[in-house]
């Protein structure tokens, strides 16, 4: 089982969608940009703002996945690990919590 794969479970044994907007706008600004065709290119913003009540659980749940993936693929996802099983469980959206 691969890092990245060892985080995604723990987050469902948990019960875990996402961090609540304001931890997973912290963990956003943990992942730098990578460069595409000679600019600097973001990953895919958060589901936070005007979009959070918009989206479902489980869009949610891609982009954390999707995060997580680039968060391993640029070097930083030892620290967004480390983010996020150290963030408290009162910092979650939960399955089925009204997430959408």
């Amino acid at each position: 089982m691969s890092d990245v794969d060892d985080l995604l479970a723990y987050l469902d044994e948990k019960g875990f969608v996402c961090p609540l907007p304001i931890f997973w706008a912290k963990l956003f600004k943990m992942l730098p940009p990578e460069r595409k065709a000679g600019r600097l290119v973001d990953a895919d913003n958060p589901l936070i703002l005007g979009v959070w009540h918009d989206s479902s659980e489980e869009s949610k749940r891609r982009r954390l996945e999707d995060h997580i993936r680039w968060a391993a693929k640029h070097g930083v996802f030892h620290r967004v690990n480390r983010y996020l099983r150290e963030l408290p469980d009162k910092h979650w959206l939960r399955k089925n919590a009204g997430g959408h």
